[in-house]
């Protein structure tokens, strides 16, 4: 009688001998684990097959629970490195067996950078900064990719700094982050940076006509580029155009428009030679001057001028005229859509610049 009892609780305790288990992966296959994966979980649990099953898929699961032995896909659109997942069986008995696993759901990092400058001149180089970026919990490293919106590749690292090649133009830029867990995430500033071009100048200069007579000068021309209003201003300390009295020697000056952007040249001053040494003033008349725009140029025939210029006060070219013959006794100059004020007249010759001043009245 004792041999049956024993048989039958020996039968008894294996018919409900059970060990829930389960098992997950990842959808797609090969899909980083981070917020907003879906996973897919199957019962395998071993032993007398159970006849119910209570899944619960932790806080901010799709769906929650679930009563199916192999509920399938669950989304996980909350991140946290710490989540539970427990499967409860039953086969049947009084016994009920669980089962629990920590499925970690990684965070996003989260994108997010400066520039410095955002608007600067051609050839500035400029520094982009990721530090308000984060790495997202549960990881431990992150890798940069940056793109400048201008086809350049494999700019990496926190906090890069390129020069862009173009002249000109406004560009956006993209952080792209990945943390260890392959998580990763990505933002996008248009226009993030401004290139302005430079200005664009030349010099001219009339020679001294001796070592003292401080007589020679330099001027500079403001021929495109940047951005109005210009400032002008010499090693000399002068901040006029052209500066005159000028001795023999190196003059340096350096035009910068409204965005900063600055380019610099230098007019050299010697000591006349041939005609230039000769008054100007007794070579070439404006009649009359102070006029009205229109005016008459008496040219002495020792110059051969090739053409005229006008420029303003800063240096701007505001009209100009090629002289098709060599040499030129008068020349009638129609200005008249000029404002009031005053110019000064550049009369080019094959190796010097000659300089008169002359006053508009309108």
């Amino acid at each position: 009688m004792s041999i049956k009892i024993i048989a039958l609780l020996f039968v008894a305790n294996n018919l409900y001998a059970q060990n829930a288990n389960f098992t997950y992966s990842v959808f797609p296959v090969g899909a980083p684990q981070c917020e907003g994966v879906t996973l897919i979980f199957n019962d395998a649990t071993t032993g007398t097959p159970p006849t119910s099953w209570a899944w619960n898929f932790g806080p901010g699961a799709i769906p929650s629970t679930s009563a199916q032995q192999h509920p399938g896909i669950v989304n996980f659109p909350i991140c946290n490195p710490l989540q539970q997942v427990t499967l409860v069986i039953n086969g049947g008995g009084p016994p009920s067996f669980t089962a629990t696993q920590t499925i970690p759901i990684y965070c996003n990092p989260t994108a997010c950078f400066t520039v410095n400058p955002s608007t600067a001149c051609a050839g500035t180089p400029i520094s982009f900064n990721s530090s308000c970026s984060s790495i997202g919990a549960g990881s431990s490293s992150l890798s940069y990719q940056w793109d400048v919106c201008n086809g350049t590749p494999g700019i990496v690292g926190p906090n890069p700094v390129y020069t862009y090649p173009e002249d000109s133009g406004c560009f956006c830029a993209t952080l792209l982050l990945t943390n260890n867990h392959g998580c990763s995430d990505d933002t996008t500033v248009a226009n993030a940076v401004c290139i302005t071009i430079q200005p664009t100048i030349t010099v001219s200069h009339v020679d001294a006509s001796c070592a003292n007579c401080h007589d020679g000068s330099a001027t500079v021309f403001i021929t495109g580029g940047g951005t109005p209003p210009y400032t002008i201003q010499w090693n000399i300390g002068s901040t006029n155009n052209p500066i005159i009295n000028l001795d023999p020697g190196n003059y340096v000056v350096c035009v910068t428009d409204a965005n900063g952007c600055s380019v610099c040249d230098t007019a050299t001053v010697g000591l006349a030679d041939g005609i230039i040494a000769v008054d100007v003033n007794e070579l070439i008349q404006v009649i009359p001057n102070p006029n009205n725009g229109i005016f008459t140029l008496e040219i002495s025939n020792l110059l051969q001028i090739e053409n005229i210029e006008i420029v303003n006060l800063i240096g701007e070219k505001v009209f100009a005229s090629m002289l098709r013959q060599a040499q030129h006794d008068k020349v009638q100059i129609d200005f008249s859509s000029a404002s009031s004020g005053i110019y000064f007249l550049m009369l080019k010759t094959a190796n010097e610049i000659i300089r008169k001043k002359i006053l508009i009245n309108n």
